[in-house]
């Protein structure tokens, strides 16, 4: 049963993330700059954890 919750969360998560993505192009400046921010964090992480 947590199996099922945690697809269920990850699908969630995920649906959130495209939402957001398609909305991109109308985005405002200050969201644009916050996502790209958040994106280059992940990336630097996700690629290299130790610093």
């Amino acid at each position: 049963m947590a199996a099922t919750d945690f697809v269920g969360e990850i699908r969630s998560v995920g649906e959130r993330l495209l939402l957001k993505l398609q909305q991109l192009p109308q985005a405002e400046p200050v969201e644009l700059v916050a996502f790209s921010i958040i994106v280059l964090f992940t990336g630097k992480w996700g690629i290299c954890p130790d610093p």
